[in-house]
C-alpha cells in the first residue's frame, strides 16, 4: 500500500498556534486535493482586491481532459458566477470549477499556478511549491504539514466570512444537490470546517477545524489510503488534540465538551462498525482490530521500522520523533 509510509499530519491550537500533536510536519509530501485550498485563497484574494465579483458570470469554455476525475459537469452550462465555480471548488474539490477559474484569474493556468506559489511566499510557506492546480502527482508539486496549517491560518484570518464555505453539508447547484468529497462533521460534532479528498497515486488528504466554546483545533492529514482510513485517523488525532488542548479526558473542559460538543469517539467507532460496511462481513473484524490497537490500523499507516514502535508507545511520545517540530505555528512571517 504506497501511501502509508508517506503521510504526515499537524493539529495545533486554533488560538495559541501551539502545535498539539504532529507527525512528519516538515516531511516534504505532494498535499493532493488540499492544493486546491491555495486555489481557494488566491480567488478569495482576487475578490478581495476587486480583480472580480462573486457575482460576475464566467464563460465556460472548452474544459481541460484533466478535470475529468472531480468534475461535476459544468460544462453543460454556458457560464456560472463566481460564487458557484467557488462553491464547487471548497464543497466538492470540484477539477473543472477550478480549471475554469484559473483561466479566468490568471488568464491561464501557468500564470495562476504561478500566483499560488507567490502566495505561499507571501503566507511564509517556504517548503511549498506547487506546479499545477489539482494536486496532481510531480516530483515538483510538495508542502509539508506545517505549510498547510499556516495556508489555513490564513485563510480563516483573512477571509474570515467565507470561512463558512468549508463547512457545507450539501450544495445546491444547477437544479441538482452535491454532497462534500469529505465529511467528518457528523462523527465529531465539534466540527466547523472541513475539506478534503483522495487523488489517484497521491492519497487522501484532509483538513479539519473543530471547536468548543472559546476553543478551537485545526488539524490537517494528507498522504493518506482512503477516505475511510483518512477520517477515522483524523479522528483520532482531533480528540487527541482536543484533549490535549481542554487539560486531559478526565477534565470538567473536556467531559463538556463530551457532552456539548463532538460524539464520543467509541461511539463513533460503534456506529462506523453498523453503518460503514452494510454489506460485508468483515465489519466486526475491522472495529476489533481497531479497539484492540487503540491507534487505528497504526500497523498500516506505519512503516514496517514503526509498527513495534506504535504498537509499545503511547501517541504522546512519538510526537517528534521523526522531527522536532516547532512549538508554536509562526504567523509573523
Amino acid at each position: 500500500m504506497e501511501y502509508y509510509e508517506n503521510y504526515a499530519s499537524l493539529v495545533v491550537d486554533a488560538n495559541k498556534n501551539t502545535i498539539l500533536f504532529a507527525h512528519y510536519p516538515t516531511k516534504k509530501i505532494n498535499p493532493g486535493v488540499l492544493t486546491k485550498l491555495m486555489v481557494i485563497y488566491v480567488v478569495l484574494d482576487a475578490i478581495d482586491r476587486g480583480t472580480v465579483s462573486p457575482l460576475d458570470l464566467v464563460e465556460i469554455g472548452k474544459i481541460s481532459l484533466s478535470t475529468n476525475r472531480f468534475s461535476t459537469g459544468i460544462s453543460e452550462a454556458k457560464a456560472m458566477t463566481v460564487k458557484d465555480l467557488l462553491l464547487r471548488i471548497s464543497v466538492l474539490g470540484a477539477n473543472d470549477a477550478t480549471f475554469v477559474l484559473a483561466q479566468e484569474i490568471g488568464n491561464n493556468v501557468d500564470q495562476f499556478v504561478k500566483m499560488m506559489n507567490d502566495a505561499a511566499a507571501h503566507i511564509g510557506m517556504l517548503n511549498t511549491h506547487f506546479s499545477n492546480i489539482f494536486g496532481l502527482k510531480s516530483d515538483s508539486h510538495y508542502s509539508t504539514a506545517y505549510d498547510m496549517a499556516l495556508l489555513m491560518f490564513a485563510l480563516n484570518k483573512k477571509f474570515t466570512p467565507y470561512w463558512s464555505i468549508f463547512g457545507m453539508k450539501q450544495l445546491f447547484s444547477n437544479g441538482k444537490i452535491y454532497f462534500p468529497l469529505s465529511d467528518i462533521s457528523d462523527s465529531f460534532k465539534g466540527v466547523d470546517a472541513f475539506f478534503g479528498g483522495l487523488e489517484l497515486s497521491v492519497g487522501y488528504s484532509v483538513f479539519t477545524s473543530a471547536r468548543h466554546r472559546e476553543s478551537g483545533v485545526i488539524a490537517v492529514a494528507f498522504g493518506l489510503a482512503d477516505r475511510q482510513e483518512g477520517e477515522r485517523y483524523m479522528v483520532k488525532i482531533l480528540d487527541f488534540g482536543i484533549k490535549k488542548l481542554l487539560n486531559g479526558p478526565d477534565s470538567p473542559q473536556y467531559q463538556d465538551f463530551l457532552h456539548h460538543g463532538s460524539r464520543n469517539v467509541d461511539e463513533n467507532f460503534r456506529l462506523a462498525k453498523q453503518n460503514e460496511y452494510p454489506n460485508t462481513r468483515v465489519a466486526p473484524l475491522m472495529h476489533l482490530h481497531w479497539k484492540l490497537l487503540g491507534w487505528g490500523m497504526r500497523d498500516l499507516f506505519a512503516s514496517a521500522h514503526d509498527q513495534k514502535y506504535y504498537a509499545t508507545s503511547s501517541l504522546e511520545s512519538f510526537l517528534s520523533k521523526h522531527s522536532e517540530p516547532p512549538a508554536r505555528i509562526n504567523l509573523e512571517q
